[in-house]
């Protein structure tokens, strides 16, 4: 399975801590290869408050190029 396959099935939604408003795509992201961690920076439209969260990939996962 492919990251972007990954990506399309996960159940996971992020939504603000603040207000509860979804959101759908970070401001920014970070990928550490070594690690298999990614950052991402959110921030929300609707009350402009900003957080990170942090993941974890799969050994098995690759990237398509």
């Amino acid at each position: 399975m492919t990251i972007i396959t990954s990506i399309r099935h996960a159940k996971q939604e992020v939504t603000c801590s603040k207000c509860g408003d979804a959101l759908t795509i970070p401001d920014w992201s970070e990928y550490f290869d070594e690690e298999r961690r990614i950052l991402n920076l959110w921030s929300c439209p609707q009350c402009g408050y900003r957080f990170e969260t942090e993941a974890t990939m799969r050994a098995d996962a690759r990237f398509d190029r």
